[in-house]
């Protein structure tokens, strides 16, 4: 035994294949297959459409609140710039705060604020602001001057939409109104669209994905019966096995040696092809 093991003429075991490729340290490549490719794109690209029209609806029904929004918040500001005027002119400033509290009453409602001609509060929805104190305006809005202004900006509590009104009485300026509106109602408004959104979203991928995989097994069945026929037809035409005509495969006039046959060039005829 130990004039075999030392004994150079005898040759070395084989090593096989995958061992020798486990011993070099390389790794086969995955490959996936074309239909699992394509199944992906065609997901991808459905669910990246449902994603975009989703977008557009929302973004269209984003626009057409605020415009809603902002269509009310001018005939508010209107509205109470007229009613102003008078109480401005005679100093009445209990008329003022009727009217502020009055106007704090709608929720979309963000803050009033009534001013003189030197800019110095008259009137104001916060109780902690100092009367005949200089109005204090939002970091990059324009100053009001003849003209009534519709701007946005973002602060603590969200998006508002400042609505700058001048109050003029006979052609002569007499002070200036300021009432933001809160963009949150827009907010809460499309909530539930994007949540239906979203579901949609999922939902197409999940509908996807079913009906791919159910053509596939649709498919893949055609073709397996398709695979059987050929293969006993190779047989046939081989002279290596004997398959009655109107026998099926795997039928008791087939010998093993017969049904192996076949098995092994029906596994040769569905060997999946990969790219």
């Amino acid at each position: 035994m130990e004039a075999t093991q030392n004994d150079p003429t005898v040759p070395a075991p084989a090593v096989s294949a995958p061992a020798a490729a486990t011993v070099a340290g390389e790794t086969t490549p995955i490959r996936v297959p074309l239909k699992v490719k394509l199944s992906l794109l065609i997901t991808a690209l459905v669910v990246l459409t449902v994603a975009l029209v989703g977008l557009f609806l929302l973004r269209q029904q984003q626009q057409s609140l605020t415009a809603e929004m902002t269509k009310r918040g001018l005939t508010m500001a209107e509205n109470f710039a007229a009613g102003a005027k008078t109480p401005l002119l005679t100093n009445d400033d209990l008329t003022l705060g009727v009217l502020v509290t009055d106007a704090m009453k709608d929720p979309d409602v963000a803050y009033v604020i009534v001013a003189d001609h030197d800019g110095r509060v008259l009137a104001h929805s916060d109780p902690r602001a100092t009367v005949k104190s200089v109005v204090e305006r939002p970091k990059g809005l324009e100053p009001l001057k003849n003209r009534l202004l519709v701007q946005s900006y973002t602060a603590a509590q969200g998006r508002i939409i400042d609505f700058a009104v001048p109050l003029v009485y006979s052609g002569i300026p007499v002070g200036a109104l300021y009432l933001g509106f809160s963009e949150e109602a827009i907010a809460r408004a499309l909530a539930p669209a994007r949540v239906t959104a979203a579901s949609a979203v999922a939902a197409a991928a999940l509908i996807n994905t079913v009906v791919r995989r159910k053509s596939g097994k649709r498919i893949y069945s055609g073709s397996s019966a398709t695979s059987v026929a050929s293969a006993a037809s190779i047989a046939r035409s081989s002279g290596s096995v004997t398959v009655p005509r109107n026998a099926a495969v795997g039928s008791s006039p087939m010998t093993p040696s017969a049904n192996f046959d076949a098995l092994r060039i029906l596994i040769a005829s569905r060997r999946p092809t990969f790219i």
